[in-house]
């Protein structure tokens, strides 16, 4: 959140020019109110402080990608990602299937993939520039542990947070 003091009476074009100046002015979101009166002259109704609210680092990516078979493939964003959330265009992200546990979707962030855990297939996993998706299995038991996010032919839809 960025804080901007505003003068009592300060003119529109004084207030434009302090927000404009901001490093990434357009990731800037104004209320409604507030825009209104960021487009006219009308800064009378403007209290002392305006909040603008403003997050420089974040950003969201949307996308999707359809699975190739591999056992690992990078999805490819040009810039690395904070958190990714995956979801198999079936609205999936995990199903049981006799013996079998499928992991399809879930989410990841910088530090924590997304996995049946330690030992166990990373089904996704941030990595420098984007992320990666599997298609591999452990097999423990009677039971296969399967992390299926790079199944061949099925469409996955990703948000990407930066």
């Amino acid at each position: 959140m960025a804080y901007i003091p505003i003068e009592n009476q300060e003119s529109a074009s004084s207030v434009r020019g302090k927000i404009n100046s901001l490093p990434v002015a357009e990731n800037i979101i104004l209320s409604s109110e507030v825009q209104t009166l960021y487009e006219t002259d009308n800064m009378n109704e403007i209290l002392k402080t305006l909040k603008i609210t403003t997050d420089l680092k974040s950003r969201v990516i949307t996308g999707s990608y359809t699975g190739d078979g591999a056992t690992t493939r990078l999805i490819n964003l040009s810039v690395t990602p904070k958190a990714v959330l995956v979801v198999s265009n079936e609205g999936k992200m995990f199903y049981p299937s006799g013996s079998e546990f499928h992991i399809v979707g879930g989410l990841a962030t910088t530090n924590s993939p997304c996995m049946f855990g330690v030992n166990y297939p990373t089904a996704i996993k941030i990595v420098t520039n984007g992320f990666e998706v599997y298609n591999d299995y452990k097999m423990d038991g009677s039971y296969s542990y399967r992390a299926d996010t790079n199944i061949n032919n099925i469409i996955f839809n990703y948000i990407a947070v930066f």
